[in-house]
């Protein structure tokens, strides 16, 4: 909704004035336009239909883009340090890539994922357990977002805000 782009701006833009975001494998970009339009500088990015994104071939058909996208063959290519807030809206949970982009997240970094938890639909295993590892959940600002959300008919899908812990990561 409107209301919920407007709650995630402003959650960027008070944490990270200088915001430097991407959407990581956000197909045609709509979450990406909707947030460009309200100021924020996002990056979207997709993987490949020949790489590790099997389950994104259907994005390749462009003719109703709507952003921009840096197309890769592997979530190796982008350097996900450059950034201070990453996106991830529905990950697929057969996904192969989805825990290496959490990896490659710097301490600090915002995540704002929307999907479901652990054992739904959204996001593989290692997402879900590298989530629970390596990240805190800023439960007012995923609050604040998903207050305004509107899920289909028997999706469990919610907004969650986490911001990266200053961990090492181990295996």
């Amino acid at each position: 909704t409107k209301e919920s782009m407007d709650a995630i701006a402003d959650v960027v833009k008070t944490y990270f004035p200088h915001n430097k975001c991407i959407d990581v494998a956000g197909g045609m970009g709509l979450l990406t336009k909707l947030l460009r339009d309200r100021g924020l500088d996002v990056t979207l990015n997709d993987i490949s239909a020949t790489g590790e994104g099997e389950g994104h071939k259907y994005w390749y058909i462009r003719a109703n883009q709507f952003a921009p996208v840096d197309i890769v063959s592997s979530a190796a290519e982008v350097d996900y340090g450059d950034y201070n807030v990453a996106f991830m809206s529905w990950p697929c949970c057969d996904a192969n890539w989805d825990h290496f982009v959490l990896d490659k997240l710097k301490p600090g970094t915002l995540l704002i994922y929307l999907g479901e938890g652990s054992g739904g639909c959204t996001g593989s295993g290692l997402f879900h357990e590298r989530l629970r590892k390596y990240f805190h959940e800023l439960d007012t600002l995923s609050e604040d977002i998903e207050e305004h959300h509107v899920r289909f008919y028997s999706m469990h899908d919610r907004w969650h805000v986490y911001r990266k812990l200053n961990k090492p990561f181990t295996n």
